[in-house]
Order: structure tokens, then C-alpha cells, then sequence
């Protein structure tokens, strides 16, 4: 399992700018979509599981 550099919770300050909150949403939306596709529901979405890894914000849990 790789190791993530932190949640969304770790970087709220940087996530402050629009730019990089505009880049998690992307994320977090665009691996929602895929996961709804395939039938799945994320029912607990939560700064807490939304991980930076890789330099890519993904969605985990």
C-alpha cells in the first residue's frame, strides 16, 4: 500500500487558493464519477480521506 503525504485536513492552508481547491474538487469528482459508474456510493466523504499522494489527490476509505 503506498504511503500517502497527508489528507486535505494536513493541507487547508494551501487548499485556501482557488487554483488548489479547484484541483481536489476535480479529483474528488472525478473518482466519485467512476465509483458511481460502477455502482459503488462513498458514503462518508470527509477531508480525512481525501489523500494527497503522488503529487494526485484520491479518494480513500
Amino acid at each position: 500500500m503506498p504511503y500517502a503525504q497527508g489528507t486535505a485536513l494536513d493541507y487547508r492552508d494551501d487548499l485556501r487558493n482557488d487554483d488548489a481547491l479547484a484541483l481536489l474538487l476535480q479529483s474528488v469528482c472525478s473518482a466519485l464519477e467512476v465509483a458511481h459508474e460502477k455502482g459503488y456510493v462513498h458514503r462518508d466523504i470527509k477531508p480525512a480521506n481525501i489523500l494527497l499522494l503522488d503529487g494526485r489527490w484520491v479518494v480513500a476509505d
